[in-house]
């Protein structure tokens, strides 16, 4: 599965009722997520590489939906998935040095660094999101809902 195939399929599952701003607090948050998970490990606490995958996943929505409710395409080039992107530096890139200048361009910077396979976290978030959607549980808390 191609980022570009990611976004149509995610954008089919929610409907495309997702408001911007949901979208942009929704993707510090994930990255937060990531990020305290990340900090569990580093002081040699265990967390699984589902975890980090599941994890890795949300953050790849957010960046999927983000791109269309800015006006990118998801069969188009350019847009979201490849220009500048401030707040990905900020958050992501300025934390390990990273000079990629896109919010994909930095998501893809950490499944190299986890040594994760695109396809794969992008498959195993589409089951998470069809899985949540039949057993009415889209909205709530949880990692496992």
């Amino acid at each position: 599965m191609t980022f570009k195939e990611y976004q149509n399929r995610v954008w089919e599952i929610c409907g495309g009722d997702v408001p911007l701003s949901y979208v942009e607090w929704g993707l510090i948050a994930e990255i937060g997520e990531y990020a305290g998970k990340k900090a569990k490990q580093i002081r040699g606490e265990e967390v699984s590489d589902l975890d980090i995958k599941l994890d890795l996943g949300d953050i790849a929505w957010m960046i999927a939906v983000y791109a269309i409710l800015m006006g990118e395409n998801p069969d188009g080039e350019g847009g979201v998935l490849s220009t500048v992107d401030p707040l990905g530096e900020l958050l992501v890139g300025a934390a390990r040095n990273w000079h990629s200048k896109s919010l994909y361009g930095n998501w893809k910077l950490l499944l190299d660094e986890e040594g994760f396979e695109e396809a794969e976290i992008l498959e195993l978030n589409i089951k998470k999101q069809l899985s949540r959607k039949a057993r009415g549980v889209v909205k709530g808390n949880g990692d496992h809902r």
